[in-house]
């Protein structure tokens, strides 16, 4: 029975799914049968050949179709196979049929509602569920696509989570061939990133409710991508969505460039702060096995915290990294004096910064978090009149101290609150910045910035002799970026 337009308008207005699936201003492209055909069998009566039907309406979630039912026979609530060809791109569906109304004696209006598609796979919200990230509200990236059988016309996407093996998208309701089955090309645009391509399949089509407006939300497979796609979505996901650990985002092969770009580092001002920077160092140096008589978290804190600089690297409103920086004075003992006597041939105390409590949660060993908080700490702590950095570091950790440009000494103790005999190690900073005593590589991916900034900041003054030698340096940096992508970077911990 044919709706009157007050009727339709209230069916509408309650059920935007209603709209979608019985809108009665037909394109002219879906008449066209050289582009939008379908096939059409009724699973009760076990017919083993397809009828060919025609395409009245069609959306996201159903399709309206003109049906001689001399030819095959359809009553409302019977479960139907379906073969939809949009566009040259044959799709084939399980539906059920939600409507049937006789137009006139040899032809039936039916609308099917779909329900499952060959493409989709039964399993396909078990993967779903296995791994899926949230994408930021506030930083959501966004994805275009060519509009199908539309010329120079584009479909825009907003991405709401990613998963391993797909993605959810939103969009227009007006977008209505978006079918599931359907092959999708999505150029994918990430705030503060790069721009990617990649190929995904329609599972799943659904009609929500985002904000203050009805939204068609799909649910996407991926069928290709890159490498460098995967390191996109890496980047983007370990800095702006919920995911937990560098090693669930490996997992899956997205593996994010740097942590240091997701977190925010900074000397805290906090007690909330402090208490979890004390917690971090107990995390790191439990997992670590290098904790001697220290019980709680508390006791990875002593006096020497009131007097310095407390540095912490947050993500996510979660600290992940924090380091302790003091600058003692002439006449001041350094915290290893408590053990062994400070040579009187080493540098000054007050010409050192007394670097301790290093630690990181073990969730991003395998990043750039260290060193971007020692790329800070550089800038910020080191200067022309204290150039010299005092660390004391387990032996295992030493050959990493020593290929950033620290030296070891003949200087070591045993502290009973930490698990491990200490070294001590010195660095000149001026030295490492102007590239002196540091491995090529890693003055690339740690001194270049800092150098950089020491001689715009006229802190630094090199010589003819040091440009040539950072120069010759710089060289070597696309070298440094295939070996950090090849391999894991380190696992560092100090105390």
């Amino acid at each position: 029975m044919e709706l009157t337009d007050q009727e339709f308008k209230y069916r509408s207005k309650i059920d935007p799914a209603f709209e979608l699936i019985h809108e009665r201003i037909v394109p002219a492209d879906v008449r066209d049968h050289e582009k939008v055909l379908a096939r059409i069998r009724c699973r009760s009566e076990q017919l083993n050949e397809f009828v060919e039907v025609r395409v009245w309406a069609i959306s996201p979630l159903g399709v309206e179709l003109h049906i001689n039912p001399e030819h095959i026979k359809v009553a409302q609530g019977d479960s139907v196979d379906l073969e939809l060809v949009v566009y040259g791109k044959r799709t084939g569906f399980q539906g059920l049929v939600c409507s049937v109304v006789l137009q006139r004696a040899n032809i039936m209006q039916v609308g099917i509602r779909f329900s499952t598609t060959d493409a989709a796979g039964d399993d396909y919200a078990e993967k779903r569920n296995s791994s899926r990230w949230l994408c930021s509200e506030e930083y959501v990236p966004v994805a275009h696509c060519p509009s199908p059988g539309k010329f120079d016309d584009v479909i825009r996407l907003k991405l709401r989570d990613v998963s391993a093996d797909g993605m959810q998208l939103s969009t227009s309701l007006r977008n209505k061939y978006l079918i599931p089955g359907m092959n999708l090309v999505l150029t994918v645009v990430f705030p503060l990133g790069p721009i990617v391509q990649v190929k995904a399949s329609i599972a799943r089509t659904s009609v929500q409710r985002i904000g203050a407006e009805d939204r068609l939300v799909l649910g996407v497979i991926f069928t290709e991508i890159s490498e460098t796609a995967k390191k996109a979505f890496g980047q983007y996901l370990v800095q702006f969505s919920t995911a937990e650990s560098i090693a669930e985002l490996s997992s899956v092969g997205f593996n994010p460039e740097s942590v240091g770009h997701s977190t925010s580092i900074y000397y805290l001002k906090t007690e909330e702060d402090y208490l979890a920077a004390l917690s971090l160092r107990y995390l790191a140096n439990e997992k670590a096995n290098q904790l001697g008589n220290i019980e709680k978290p508390a006791d990875t804190g002593d006096m020497l915290d009131t007097k310095a600089r407390i540095m912490v690297a947050k993500r996510n409103g979660e600290v992940i990294g924090t380091g302790r920086f003091r600058f003692p004075l002439l006449d001041e003992p350094l915290e290893l004096e408590q053990f062994i006597s400070w040579p009187h041939d080493f540098p000054r105390r007050d010409q050192l910064v007394e670097v301790s409590r290093l630690a990181t949660d073990p969730r991003f060993q395998h990043s750039d978090l260290l060193v971007s908080m020692l790329k800070y700490a550089a800038s910020t702590v080191l200067s022309d009149e204290r150039p010299w950095a005092m660390a004391t570091v387990m032996g295992k950790y030493l050959p990493f101290y020593k290929k950033i440009g620290f030296e070891a000494t003949n200087l070591q103790f045993d502290n009973p609150k930490w698990d491990g005999t200490q070294h001590v190690v010195l660095m000149d900073g001026l030295k490492a910045i102007l590239g002196k005593n540091v491995k090529p590589l890693y003055w690339n991916f740690i001194w270049s910035e800092v150098a950089d900034f020491w001689v715009e900041t006229g802190m630094v003054e090199p010589t003819r002799l040091d440009r040539i030698r950072m120069f010759t340096l710089r060289q070597f940096k696309p070298l440094t970026r295939l070996a950090l992508s090849s391999k894991p970077r380190y696992k560092r911990r100090s105390k």
